[in-house]
């Protein structure tokens, strides 16, 4: 695959410098070292599983927190709690093996497999910090284990931008400040303006920021009905056919609205008519084009090395407790939360190019090579990864949304603004009240607690693992998604460079990593 990277425009980080030199290189059993490596994946310690409360703590801190009952918000985290010092010996034994194994490697994979052993490592030991903040007693080894936390937090997701959080909030209050309040709105509003700081509130710090052009998000959508019209017409299938249970009364109206367990079998449907059957039997496709020719060809796992379509397609799709919905490369595991809200049509095939045509697509293609962290995900490719799925959605409607800004804008509250969980709360649950009422509008109590739960929710999503720290996980929708419609942006109408993206899942701001693509023959 022509890419447009040269020697000259490369920038390469940790290790990557080294990709230049040569080096002798010892025989290495690719067979050994992939077995070791997978031993290595399955020591390795999932951070979204891991980040799941019991389900019994987390009741009774949001019914307190919303019901004002509480200060604190705390919760219970069984997997990080049970995360042994063993386990992580275990681990650490395994890394330094591999780590001997990789240095003797040839380039690409020596700097590929070093990296990818590297973030796991650090990975496991943000686990381990954010178990030890949880039980510790003492101040000073809470103390300890929060600035471990927050260095390993901050390496491996970066850091919210001050600009960019003030900005975004700032966006947000002056919409609402120029919107004609009622009594009690207006109660609110002064409430929240107590809250922040004042350089947030007098409307200065909103800054453009990027949008891609009106050619980019044509060409975009045009793209994505290439890719994924196949698999959205499993969803339209399956709402016809199960009509009479998807039909909801809302206001007076008939609405179609999808449970997770109707998620779950669309999900289902769509892995296996189209993933496992199109690897048996390839077919002719009406929609032709660069990118869906490139698609089809990352696809064709059949002539891998190291796995076989059946085993590929082989995934589980549970409905469970979860956070959100979550695609994990490294088991072919699919978690619905049970609790998620019906969703209607529309959202169902958001869900569906960004969950199955993007995270799932890009470790099938990634797996079709005998780089397994094509697969599992390059160093660093969690923002492009989230960013492409959103970027997606996007083309799918046709219209650029910023993703993102809520857990942005929690981020910066407790990094810039030191607010603990309750004040981040108590920030977020105003705003998204008065962002939704309408002029003159007098807020019942049935939407109060709607926000409310909404904000217990969302401020969750970045004080997950300890309920005090901020985790900066979440701010790679934001930035995954600017950077990845960036890249679309420079190479609009270039279908095979596009195509790099879908091709494994990496990391668009390390250019290294296309030329890794390259190689490997994706």
């Amino acid at each position: 695959m022509a890419t447009s990277y040269t020697p000259n425009n490369r920038s390469l980080s940790l290790h990557n410098s080294q990709m230049k030199e040569s080096r002798p290189s010892q025989n290495i059993d690719p067979e050994v070292f992939r077995g070791k490596y997978q031993e290595f994946v399955e020591q390795s310690p999932k951070v979204i599983e891991s980040l799941v409360p019991d389900q019994e703590s987390k009741k009774k801190a949001i019914d307190g927190l919303i019901a004002g009952n509480t200060a604190s918000f705390q919760q219970e985290y069984p997997i990080i709690a049970g995360y042994s010092d063993e386990d992580y010996t275990a681990m650490q034994d395994t890394t330094e093996t591999l780590t001997s194994m990789a240095e003797s490697m040839p380039e690409p994979e020596r700097t590929v497999y070093l990296q990818a052993i590297e973030a796991r490592k650090q990975e496991a030991t943000l686990i381990v910090a954010m178990r030890d903040y949880k039980a510790a007693t003492d101040p000073i080894a809470k103390k300890v284990a929060a600035q471990r936390f927050m260095e390993i937090n901050i390496t491996l997701y970066g850091e919210p931008d001050k600009t960019t959080y003030e900005s975004l909030l700032g966006e947000k209050i002056a919409n609402i400040f120029h919107k004609k309040r009622s009594q009690s709105a207006e109660i609110i509003f002064q409430e929240l303006r107590n809250l922040l700081p004042e350089n947030v509130l007098d409307g200065t710090r909103v800054q453009d920021r990027f949008r891609p052009s009106t050619e980019t998000m044509r060409w975009m959508n045009e793209v994505v009905h290439g890719l994924y019209d196949n698999m959205l017409r499993h969803v339209d299938s399956y709402v016809e056919a199960h009509k009479s249970e998807l039909q909801i009364e809302s206001h007076d109206e008939t609405v179609i609205k999808i449970q997770p367990t109707h998620l779950q079998d669309i999900f289902r449907n769509i892995l296996t008519e189209e993933f496992l059957a199109s690897s048996k039997e390839p077919e002719e496709s009406s929609q032709t084009g660069d990118i869906q020719q490139d698609a089809q060809a990352a696809t064709d796992w059949d002539n891998t090395e190291t796995r076989s379509a059946e085993k590929d397609t082989d995934w589980k799709i549970e409905v469970t407790e979860a956070k959100s919905i979550n695609v994990d490369p490294d088991t072919r595991h699919i978690r619905i939360p049970q609790d998620r809200e019906a969703m209607s049509v529309n959202e169902v095939k958001r869900l569906v190019v960004h969950e199955i045509g993007v995270h799932v697509l890009t470790r099938m293609t990634g797996g079709s090579t005998n780089l397994e962290p094509l697969a599992q995900g390059l160093a660093g490719f969690n923002d492009t990864q989230e960013g492409l799925g959103k970027a997606m959605e996007h083309a799918l409607e046709g219209e650029y949304q910023e993703a993102g800004i809520d857990h942005y804008i929690t981020a910066g509250l407790a990094y810039f603004d030191n607010k603990d969980f309750k004040g981040a709360y108590d920030v977020k649950w105003r705003l998204k009240l008065l962002e939704s009422l309408k002029p003159d509008q007098e807020p019942t109590q049935e939407e109060i607690n709607k926000a409310k739960q909404w904000a217990a929710n969302t401020t969750m999503r970045i004080y997950r693992g300890t309920d005090d720290l901020p985790l900066f996980k979440d701010l790679c929708y934001y930035n995954g998604s600017k950077e990845v419609w960036e890249y679309l942006e420079r190479i609009c109408g270039d279908d095979l460079q596009l195509s790099l993206l879908l091709a494994g899942k990496i990391d668009t701001s390390k250019k290294h990593q296309g030329v890794i693509l390259e190689s490997h023959g994706t």
